[in-house]
């Protein structure tokens, strides 16, 4: 998932790849691309309506106009980041393949740029070695694969990867029913290798100097419900209320910011909202007061409960999540920081001993 233009996706590629050059410093790291597949039960999904982005230009013209830049221009400006060549790399003739992490195994989603590949189950590749790591299903269940009738492939291609690791319980109740053992469970690698690693990129930024509220998404995902709220906590603490990632509905102001620059301005925010996973755990590595909306699944909606929840009662921040209302979850400010890094040490020293151990 490294050329999807967000930045969990830029930044789980990145941390992947930097923990494993210091596990192994003599290791040629590329990135080899998957191909989209078929779209399996479900219609193919193309985008937003466009009378959506008629209603955001009508709206706010200069922010929906940055946003579109900010995307239409993500993969020039930062995938370099991860020398990326231009075209894609579908070459598997490598001593060791890790597939993950990210929704890898998300295969029953119904967006036409991913569908059903099976390139992300390793299947036809010509690698030594197959490997996973925090590899997940997201919203697809093991009902779901049985119902498209690809459980059985889907399961006869994880039991040709040598070595089996997922992020979240999800997968891994999936995988051993699939295959019959219980993979492991490892920490998304933004977890994994930390903040402290883009220090330098983040000291050298600045943040506006005007007090504000963050909001990181996916554009139009936010309610009319959940804005006003944001907007009655913010007006009460005179804070500005501003997004990246996705342009936000009575913002403020959206800001086109690079990658670390986001990194930036969550930790400089007086307050986060967010409804992404890396949202999450971007604010949570910072200790950031965050409220955190978990969606679910139902009338065809693409729904993140599943990661989201099994993400926060692992770093121990579930009873935050529970608080049902934004504001609720900020006046708490129930996360128990000093426990999750306790947490999160064990977590890293699992996945550097997985990762030297499939690279040895």
């Amino acid at each position: 998932m490294h050329r999807v233009a967000n930045f969990g996706s830029l930044f789980q590629a990145m941390s992947l790849a930097r923990l494993i050059g210091e596990i192994r410093p003599e290791a040629r790291v590329e990135f080899i691309d998957y191909r989209p597949g078929a779209i399996v039960g479900g219609e193919p999904k193309h985008g937003s309506p466009k009378w959506r982005h008629i209603g955001e230009l009508a709206r706010d013209p200069v922010d929906y106009f940055r946003y579109l830049s900010h995307k239409a221009l993500f993969s020039r400006r930062y995938h370099s980041l991860l020398r990326l060549p231009a075209k894609a790399n579908h070459q598997t003739s490598v001593d060791l393949q890790i597939i993950g992490s990210d929704e890898v195994f998300n295969c029953l989603q119904d967006n036409v740029r991913v569908g059903y590949s099976r390139d992300l189950f390793g299947f036809d590749s010509r690698a030594r070695r197959l490997a996973t790591y925090a590899a997940s299903f997201g919203n697809t269940t093991l009902r779901r694969l049985r119902d498209a009738g690809i459980a059985g492939q889907v399961g006869d291609d994880l039991r040709e990867i040598e070595y089996l690791s997922v992020r979240d319980a999800n997968s891994a109740e999936i995988v051993e029913e699939l295959i019959g053992y219980r993979p492991l469970i490892h920490v998304d690698p933004v977890l994994a290798y930390g903040i402290s690693g883009y220090e330098r990129e983040i000291a050298a930024l600045e943040s506006p100097r005007s007090p504000y509220l963050l909001i990181y998404g996916y554009p139009h995902r936010l309610s009319a419900a959940e804005i006003l709220e944001i907007r009655d906590y913010a007006a009460k603490r005179k804070l500005r209320v501003l997004s990246i990632g996705g342009v936000q509905v009575d913002q403020d102001r959206y800001i086109d910011a690079s990658p670390f620059e986001a990194l930036a301005l969550i930790r400089n925010a007086a307050a986060v909202v967010t409804d992404t996973f890396h949202g999450t755990i971007f604010a949570a590595l910072q200790h950031q007061r965050v409220a955190v909306i978990a969606r679910g699944s139902e009338g065809g909606a693409y729904g993140n409960a599943e990661k989201l929840g099994y993400l926060m009662e692992m770093l121990g921040l579930g009873h935050s999540m529970a608080i049902p209302s934004i504001t609720g979850q900020l006046e708490s400010q129930t996360m128990d920081y000093a426990a999750m890094d306790r947490k999160l040490e064990v977590a890293r020293a699992e996945s550097r001993d997985y990762l030297t151990r499939i690279l040895a």
